[in-house]
């Protein structure tokens, strides 16, 4: 095997077993090659720029670099590094890159967990409920939605709104229709990136409040510049509620600060009547918690004049920049971002939110880092392009439905009528691992497998 880094020949000539069952160590100086050989076998070196490896690296007698799935070589060639190596995809997918490996995927709930869920979460004193789907598709919350009803709660009904050729008010109205037809009680719009012109959000909101005899609510993120903007023009349009954040943890990517709003709007029709002075003094308390945590907070505290085009997320934003720092590839951020705006049209126009803003962040800097579109393609995207996710916006393009491999909306029923119940298995994995003294514990433990357990071990002294 040889391997160079552009015009560098970095490994020459390689040829070597490394037995079975036994312990084989690379020992030489720094810069020798060590990692540079290691990475070579699990494919780690395919995500760095400019590196070509000619020969064969073979498992069990097959071929590494042929049509082997580099998703089931990790699963058996592991690595440790030094440092930390994170792929190119977002915190949350590098986290669950592990579990996803060795068969547990998806963050999506079987009916009877999700029905469990609001049971507890109702004993338990929640009296509103959000209910949202990355797709605005309403079989994807129809059991949350009939789980809630069934208690007599209020549904809040969130739709995620974006810009594309296929999004129009006509459509949101349509969304809205949708859910209330299942029993939502209000309507939550979402700007989760401040990517649209005050107007168009006046707009938006007045002909939804023509159409709809429900509340409207309004949730926006100040990337692009505009949102208090936005929010006034959603105010005078008739929005019952808009979200803010003490001014410690605003702006930048966040909402709003609520002490502006309260300020601003104190005398007039619109008066929220805030206390002025318990605001100061809740945002006194965050703003030495944010002291402590300088090292962690995104540098997108300004406007991002490009929001309107690749209409990223601000929570999307600022871990993307943390991954890119990590890789040391932070230069390559404005070409992900125009690669972002592309990967979305493929996609039909999904609006980015969880989870996928996560799915198109990692496949645009795939196609980035590999130079090549579509050459890794996450599992997640090939499911999506199959409808495990729900129905897109728009169309599909057909670069991506042939690169896939996949039929488009081969999964034409339900998504959740594919899982298998969970509760009751899971509820007595809990118990038998001794972290659950009851079903709150039980379903935390089923919900977050990791951060769950952890979680339990400390509240109980484990």
């Amino acid at each position: 095997m040889n391997l160079h880094y552009g015009s560098f020949h970095a490994l020459k000539g390689i040829n070597m077993e490394i037995p079975e069952k036994e312990i084989t160590a690379f020992i030489g100086p720094s810069g020798c090659g060590k990692s540079t050989l290691l990475k070579s076998l699990n494919r780690m070196n395919d995500l760095v720029e400019g590196c070509t490896i000619t020969g064969k690296v073979e498992l069990d007698g097959e071929d590494i670099y042929g049509d082997m799935d580099v998703n089931l070589l990790r699963k058996r060639v592991g690595m440790v590094f030094q440092k930390p190596n994170p792929f190119p995809m977002s915190i949350y997918d590098n986290i669950a890159y592990g579990p996803r490996t060795h068969g547990i995927r998806s963050k999506s709930k079987p009916d009877d967990i999700v029905e469990k869920f609001v049971e507890l979460a109702v004993k338990n004193g929640i009296d509103i409920f959000e209910v949202f789907d990355g797709l605005n598709d309403t079989r994807n919350t129809e059991t949350a939605i009939r789980a809630i009803k069934k208690y007599g709660k209020h549904v809040a009904a969130c739709l995620a709104v974006c810009k594309s050729p296929v999004h129009t008010p006509q459509l949101y109205i349509q969304y809205a229709k949708n859910y209330m037809a299942i029993g939502a009680d209000s309507i939550y719009l979402e700007d989760m990136a401040g990517m649209f012109k005050p107007a168009e959000i006046f707009e938006l909101v007045k002909e939804m409040k023509k159409a709809l005899p429900i509340p409207i609510y309004f949730h926006g993120h100040c990337g692009g510049g505009m949102m208090d903007l936005e929010y006034w023009e959603a105010i005078r349009a008739g929005v019952s509620a808009v979200d803010v954040a003490t001014s410690a943890l605003a702006w930048g990517t966040s909402l709003p600060p609520a002490e502006t709003f309260a300020a601003a709007l104190k005398g007039t029709c619109y008066d929220p009547q805030l206390d002025l002075e318990l605001l100061e003094e809740i945002n006194n308390f965050f703003m030495e918690i944010r002291k402590r945590h300088a090292d962690t907070l995104s540098s997108f505290v300004g406007v991002d004049s490009g929001i309107s085009r690749h209409q990223i997320p601000g929570g999307m934003m600022s871990n993307l920049e943390s991954q890119l720092k990590g890789m040391g590839a932070y230069e390559k951020m404005p070409q992900i971002l125009e690669e972002v705006y592309k990967v979305r049209a493929d996609l039909g126009y999904p609006p980015l939110a969880t989870p996928f803003a996560q799915m198109v962040g990692s496949q645009a800097t795939f196609n980035v880092m590999t130079g090549e579109r579509y050459k890794i393609m996450p599992r997640e995207v090939h499911d999506y392009v199959k409808g495990k996710y729900g129905k897109a916006p728009g169309p599909l393009s057909e670069e991506l439905i042939t690169k896939s491999g996949e039929k488009a909306y081969s999964i034409t029923c339900r998504p959740g009528d594919l899982l298998e119940p969970g509760w009751e298995k899971g509820r007595a994995a809990a118990y038998a691992s001794g972290l659950a003294a009851n079903d709150e514990d039980a379903l935390i433990y089923i919900m977050f497998p990791s951060i769950g357990e952890e979680f339990l071990k400390k509240k109980y002294g484990k």
